[in-house]
């Protein structure tokens, strides 16, 4: 596929969503050894965290990607602005009972308003991890 001065193929998109997974597990075991995990917890969140993290990567990312590709908007800048859109919405539904939609417990306004201000805040943190994940899949999609 070539357009816009940037080209791929089929097995450099695959490559990319390998990549993806595998340095995302890393930042998972990372956050585990963190939080004072053995060596075992450790080895488990890469693996785990890989695993899932390749999955989510594939459902919610490939799709996208494919339409940013297919219409010639192929930048790092796009790829990384879009890997930390989806890293900031993932980790801010997830924080937020589901953007308010799912049953959570209840809380007075204050309260409410500290836990959207505190999910927000962290999960700019996510988003900046997503824009460096999404950074190192488009080098390899497009080398």
């Amino acid at each position: 596929m070539q357009r816009g001065g940037l080209e791929t193929n089929l097995a450099r998109a695959g490559a990319a969503l390998g990549i993806g997974g595998a340095a995302s597990g890393l930042i998972w075991g990372f956050f585990a050894a963190l939080g004072g995990a053995g060596l075992l917890g450790i080895a488990a969140s890469v693996l785990l965290g890989a695993l899932f993290s390749a999955a989510g990567i594939t459902a919610l990312a490939a799709p996208i990607w494919l339409a940013l590709h297919l219409s010639g908007r192929r930048g790092l800048g796009t790829a990384a602005a879009t890997g930390a859109l989806i890293g900031f919405i993932l980790f801010l539904g997830a924080q937020t009972y589901g953007f308010g939609l799912g049953a959570a417990p209840p809380a007075d306004a204050a309260t409410w308003g500290m836990r959207w201000l505190s999910a927000a805040a962290t999960s700019i943190g996510f988003a900046l991890i997503g824009a460096g994940v999404a950074a190192l899949m488009w080098r390899v999609a497009y080398r």
